[in-house]
């Protein structure tokens, strides 16, 4: 069979069941929009570069509990200041941890934004200045 018989044979058996050809559409549509969606999140997150100046030379240091079956722990501040202090193999360090902030005026309602708290070394690891908004309504 060449291809316009195939295409044509493939087309009588749809018009003959119609329930069939909709699934089949329904679920080819499904599969490409999930590809594409795993494409985009996998391009934005490991293919593309972080925006900071020499990002491949950006790592994150964890502390572990093997023993407790914990692989990665938030560093406490205590071995921060001390890795900090000892280091000789980072030019600089800075510390983050995610949190959420409430914001309000006195009209309006409280607002939440996600963010984290920084020190002061942070920003300077980064190559990048912060920024201050300023919320008025």
């Amino acid at each position: 069979m060449n291809p316009a018989q195939n295409l044509k044979f493939a087309a009588r058996l749809l018009r003959r069941n119609p329930a069939l050809a909709g699934s089949a559409i329904l679920v080819t549509a499904l599969g490409i929009g999930a590809t594409s969606a795993m494409f985009s999140v996998a391009d934005g997150i490991l293919l593309r570069p972080l925006p900071f100046p020499r990002a491949e030379r950006l790592v994150n240091v964890w502390e572990s509990a093997p023993g407790r079956n914990l692989p990665s722990l938030v560093a406490a501040p205590g071995n921060y200041f001390d890795w900090r202090a000892q280091s000789r193999s980072f030019r600089a360090m800075g510390a983050w941890q995610a949190a959420t902030f409430n914001l309000a005026s006195r009209d309006s309602e409280p607002e939440r934004y996600s963010g984290a708290i920084c020190d002061a070394g942070f920003f300077g690891v980064l190559g990048v200045q912060p920024e201050r908004a300023c919320l008025q309504r």
